[in-house]
């Protein structure tokens, strides 16, 4: 129980760190990301066996997912700013863009390094 008690107090006296500081909308826009572009990376890979698109290359088509993932949330950015429905930022813009580049990405140039095709 003693344990229990202090990671809890512990917790509560704790200094703020980077994640604290970014704001609610930045924090959306990431979880945002993280839901929306492994669907689109998902579909784009597909398409090379359902359309043969990209000519079968799956760097190619990850890099076209890429662009994708970013008009897609560069189009919410543009939608908030046309609809006055939010603030449009850039940095809404990065956060949200930023799961495919950091994670999604690598992932598929490592595959494709590892021979997966």
């Amino acid at each position: 129980m003693e344990l229990i008690g202090y990671i809890i107090n512990s917790m509560e006296n704790r200094k703020p760190n980077f994640i604290d500081n970014l704001r609610p909308d930045v924090k959306s826009h990431v979880v945002l990301g993280t839901i929306l572009n492994p669907i689109i990376y998902a579909i784009t890979l597909l398409s090379i066996k359902w359309f043969e698109w990209f000519k079968g290359d799956v760097i190619i088509a990850s890099r076209y997912a890429l662009l994708f993932c970013f008009l897609a949330h560069l189009t919410i950015e543009l939608d908030q700013y046309f609809r006055k429905t939010g603030q449009a930022q850039l940095s809404d813009l990065l956060a949200g863009f930023s799961t495919a580049l950091i994670c999604m990405q690598p992932i598929i140039e490592l595959l494709k390094y590892l021979k997966w095709n």
